[in-house]
C-alpha cells in the first residue's frame, strides 16, 4: 500500500494556518503545518488481452513483454474480467452461432472450466461488488446475470448489439448500445436509462479511478482509419473529447496509475495504444489482430463512489503550557484512508492517524 494521487491514486493535501499566543497561562494553539489523505489500493499487474481471430489471451508484462496465457478456444474469444480471487473469465463467441456460446473461467494456475454455456455471442464482461458476474449477449440482446454458483439470470432486453459493459462506483451498470449510438445506465435492481447519446459506434467502456466514464467510439460505417474517439462523460454526463483520431478504438481499461489502454485492430491488423491522463498517445502493443478484451489482473476495485475529503478541520483551543494538545481531524471517503501528518513539508513520524498529539 502506498500514498498515492486522487482516491485511489490523487491526494488531497490541506494546510492549517499557524497561531500561538500566552493568555492566562494558557496557549491557543493551532497546528502548523499540512496534513496528507489518500486511499490507496494495490498497483496493477499485467494487462491481460483476448485476441478476437486468434483464439488466444495474451499477458503482458508491465513494460509491454508478450506471452501466450491461454489459447485453443473455440473459434472468437472477446470480453476478460478477473474476479477478486484472481480468477480470469473469458467470454467465448463460438463464431456467433446461436446457443454455442461459453464464458471460460481460468484458475491463476491456468486449468479451465466451463462457467457458462447455451449463449448468443458473449463480449463483453463485468463483475459488481457482490461478485456476480454481468455478461453482454449481443446475439440476444440481452445482458444475463451470474451468481458466484453459477446462476444465471437476465438482467437487460430489448438492447441493439450489447458490447463492452462497465460499473461505477455506486454499482450502476453501463452499456454501449452500438447499433443505436446509446449508452445506457441500469440501476442495481435493473432500471434502464439513457446515459448519453448520438454516438456513431460506441464499443468499448471504462471507468478511472476518479469516477469518469470513458467510451471509445470507432466511427461511422465504413473506413474506420483515424475516424476514431475517445469521450469522457463526468459523473453528471457532461461530455468532452478525451482523444480523436484514434484507428478505430475498441475495448479499454485502466491501470492503477490512470493510464488508459485501449485495443485497436482493422483488417486483420491490431494494437494497443497508451494514453496518459491528460491524452498524450502512444503504442503498448502491436502483432495483434483484433484485441476485443482488456482486463487487468490485481484491479479489481470499482472506481469510488466518494473521493476522500476532511470534514472537520482540527480545531484551535486553549491548553496549559508544557501539556499535551491534541489536534483531531474527521475524513470521509471510499475505500481506505491513509493519514499522515506534515510539519514544514515533512511527514511527522509515526503520525499516521487521524489525530496527532
Amino acid at each position: 500500500m502506498r500514498m498515492i494521487k486522487h482516491i485511489f491514486g490523487i491526494a488531497i493535501v490541506l494546510a492549517l494556518g499557524v497561531k500561538a499566543r500566552v493568555r492566562n497561562y494558557f496557549l491557543r494553539l493551532a497546528y502548523a503545518g499540512a496534513f496528507l489523505l489518500s486511499a490507496a489500493v494495490a498497483p496493477a499487474q499485467s494487462l491481460y488481452v483476448a485476441d478476437f481471430q486468434t483464439d488466444n489471451v495474451y499477458e503482458y508484462t508491465t513494460n509491454g513483454v508478450q506471452s501466450t496465457f491461454a489459447s485453443g478456444f473455440n473459434f472468437w474469444v472477446a470480453g476478460l474480467a478477473f474476479d477478486n480471487a484472481s480468477n480470469l473469465y473469458v467470454a467465448v463467441e463460438s463464431g456467433a452461432i446461436a446457443g454455442q456460446g461459453q464464458i471460460i473461467k481460468i484458475t491463476p494456475s491456468g486449468a479451465q472450466s466451463t462457467f457458462a454455456s447455451g449463449l448468443q455471442g458473449p463480449t463483453g464482461l463485468a463483475f459488481d461488488s457482490a461478485g456476480n458476474l454481468f455478461e453482454a449477449d449481443w446475439g440476444s440482446g440481452k445482458i444475463f446475470k451470474f451468481t458466484t454458483n453459477g446462476v444465471q439470470s437476465t438482467f437487460a432486453s430489448g438492447l441493439r448489439t450489447p458490447n463492452g459493459l462497465a460499473f461505477d462506483g455506486a454499482g450502476n451498470l453501463f452499456e454501449p448500445d452500438g447499433d443505436s449510438g446509446i449508452i445506457y445506465k441500469f440501476t442495481t435492481n435493473g432500471v434502464r436509462s439513457t446515459f448519453a447519446s448520438g454516438l456513431q459506434n460506441p464499443v468499448g467502456l471504462a471507468f478511472n479511478i476518479a469516477g469518469s466514464l470513458f467510451v471509445s467510439d470507432a466511427g461511422a460505417t465504413g473506413p474506420y482509419e483515424g475516424g476514431g474517439y475517445i469521450y469522457e462523460y463526468s459523473t453528471n454526463g457532461v461530455q468532452s473529447t478525451f482523444a480523436s483520431g484514434v484507428n478505430y478504438p475498441g475495448h479499454m481499461a485502466f491501470n492503477s496509475l490512470g493510464i488508459l489502454f485501449v485495443g485497436w485492430g482493422e483488417n486483420y491488423s491490431g494494437g494497443i495504444y497508451e494514453f496518459t491522463t491528460n491524452g498524450v498517445q502512444t503504442t503498448f502493443a502491436t502483432g495483434l489482430v483484433d484485441p476485443a478484451g482488456l482486463a487487468f489482473q490485481g484491479l479489481t476495485l470499482p472506481p469510488a463512489a466518494n473521493p476522500p475529503s476532511i470534514i472537520t478541520n482540527p480545531a484551535d483551543f486553549y491548553a496549559m503550557a508544557n501539556q499535551p494538545a491534541t489536534f483531531t481531524l474527521t475524513a470521509i471517503g471510499s475505500g481506505t484512508l491513509n493519514y499522515q501528518w506534515q510539519f514544514n513539508g515533512t511527514n511527522l513520524l509515526s503520525a499516521t492517524n487521524s489525530s496527532l498529539t
